[in-house]
């Protein structure tokens, strides 16, 4: 072998290093979402998912059917229904997940942490998917697909997906003319919570053209006081945890000025799923959104 036939192999097994390393791919393993690795052979046949999220995305790969079992949360596609339960989302039976025998437990970061820790301790192998942003779905899907051994249905899946993602940045640029509406995301209301700019909710609303008025608190999902959200005077006001009666915003000291409740633009009309499971229909979450921030017809005159 000569010295350029040696030289041109080394630099192919550095820059396959190099591709490892920058992407998370090889040939034998795949990074998760945390960025752990996870041998791709042999494929995990049982499967177990403690995240209503994570039970979508697998339905949407074609391997619903290896699912063994789903926590007691997971309620899409309707196929998902007929799995075993295993318990709630942030506290599952661990015997009952042992006795199923699985070859993999799907997880995600979202106070499952704790849940992760124990089931690695009994030598399960767990894999997290955990997508921070909207923008980083496409990618998490391919992860996903590639250590279910599932790759041709993930890139699919995922081009799909950005390609949505796409259309509502599009879209919202569009309407907006580049004026963001300012908006309030209550996920409980005692105590008041909210979304930042770090959580998935947060990368939603800021796809869909909206400003958050608590982007920059500490935390994911916080705690806001209810003045501050008077002061900061949201012009769009999402709810997620009640689908109809909203009467009691306008018990809220101070509450009746603000511009969302003045001009009837509080809603609890998109279904929740849509705007908290990181998945496949998030794309359609953020268009929702979008919908309530800048309705078509005449978006000035609801503003």
């Amino acid at each position: 072998m000569t010295g350029k036939e040696i030289g041109l192999g080394i630099a192919a097994v550095l820059l396959g290093w190099f591709l490892v390393a920058t992407t998370g791919y090889a040939a034998e393993s795949i990074r998760d979402d945390l960025g752990r690795e996870h041998p791709l052979q042999p494929r995990p046949q049982r499967l177990i998912s403690l995240a209503p999220s994570i039970t979508e995305t697998v339905f949407a790969l074609g391997a619903g059917t290896r699912l063994v079992g789903v926590s007691s949360h997971c309620d899409h596609p309707k196929e998902a229904l007929a799995k075993p339960r295993i318990g709630g989302f942030a506290s599952p039976d661990l015997e009952r997940i042992l006795s199923l025998r699985p070859d993999a437990v799907l997880v995600t970061r979202v106070t499952q942490e704790r849940v992760r820790l124990a089931l690695e301790h009994l030598m399960i192998n767990v894999y997290t998917m955990y997508p921070e942003r909207i923008e980083d779905l496409p990618d998490s899907i391919r992860r996903l697909g590639t250590f279910l051994g599932n790759s041709t249905q993930a890139d699919s899946l995922a081009r799909i997906t950005a390609s949505k993602i796409e259309a509502v940045r599009s879209e919202a640029a569009r309407r907006s003319r580049g004026k963001r509406v300012r908006v309030f995301f209550e996920i409980d209301p005692n105590p008041l919570m909210t979304v930042t700019d770090q959580s998935f909710e947060g990368s939603l609303i800021s796809l869909a053209g909206g400003e958050n008025i608590a982007a920059g608190l500490p935390r994911a999902y916080t705690r806001i006081a209810p003045e501050v959200v008077v002061q900061k005077d949201p012009q769009v006001i999402v709810m997620t945890h009640q689908r109809e009666n909203l009467a009691p915003l306008n018990a809220r000291r101070g509450w009746q000025a603000i511009a969302a409740v003045r001009n009837h633009r509080v809603h609890a009309s998109v279904a929740p799923d849509l705007l908290v499971r990181p998945g496949p229909r998030s794309p359609d979450g953020a268009r929702a959104l979008l919908d309530l921030f800048f309705p078509l017809g005449d978006p000035a005159k609801k503003r």
